[in-house]
């Protein structure tokens, strides 16, 4: 996510509530995956054994979860997705990666309201929606309250941004008796492209891209 406004300014509305910090509007978006190879070895009931490395092959697609954050003038807070919520406060919303995201942030407890949009349907596809979401979310709270990831210019490998992203995504998704889900997911979301990952107790790395990868493909296919 990217900076999508600015601080408000003096005037009324819920732009000048004391004490509130953050930006009246925020847009966050992640990509949905396919996974090739490796599925499995990327729970860490798998990669947290001695001598185990999860290792697995995946594309980010061009479809997207979208998450917009923003303030609104009527206390609760409202969350649209296939349903719409009202809540007097963030432990009575309904939608699990939403109440523990806003609970992870230290998010206001009234003012704001939180959209989510998706290219396909949320369940049943395979193509790890739940996960792009929490990638999403995780960008749009970081963002709101104005929180940076320490980003390095030049070669992918060198960016550890999408680690932290992944990670965090991750976490939230398992937490509060979540889902036991592997971190592939969350890890493609937040890189994009194609990669090679590899998942341990001391690192979640990714090894480059398409083109080196099509070309290991083609010299096993011309041998």
């Amino acid at each position: 996510a990217g900076p999508a406004g600015h601080r408000a300014d003096s005037g009324a509305g819920p732009g000048t509530l004391q004490g509130e910090v953050g930006r009246p509007l925020v847009i966050a978006r992640a990509p949905l995956r396919i996974s090739l190879a490796g599925g499995g070895s990327d729970l860490p009931e798998y990669w947290r054994q001695p001598g185990r490395v999860g290792r697995v092959v995946s594309f980010a697609i061009d479809s997207y979860v979208w998450v917009t954050l923003s303030r609104r003038f009527e206390p609760e807070i409202l969350v649209s997705y296939r349903e719409v919520e009202e809540a007097k406060g963030i432990e009575n919303i309904k939608h699990p990666l939403v109440r523990k995201a806003l609970k992870r942030f230290d998010m206001p407890e009234k003012h704001i309201e939180i959209h989510i949009i998706a290219n396909l349907p949320g369940k049943g596809t395979g193509l790890g929606s739940s996960s792009a979401l929490a990638v999403a979310l995780v960008e749009a709270c970081h963002e709101w309250q104005g929180w940076t990831f320490p980003h390095l210019s030049g070669d992918r490998e060198l960016d550890l941004s999408w680690q932290v992203t992944a990670e965090m995504a991750w976490q939230l998704e398992r937490s509060e008796n979540g889902p036991k889900v592997g971190i592939q997911d969350h890890a493609a979301a937040a890189c994009g492209g194609m990669n090679f990952f590899e998942f341990s107790p001391v690192h979640v790395d990714s090894f480059k891209y398409w083109h080196r990868f099509w070309r290991t493909c083609t010299d096993y296919c011309l041998n």
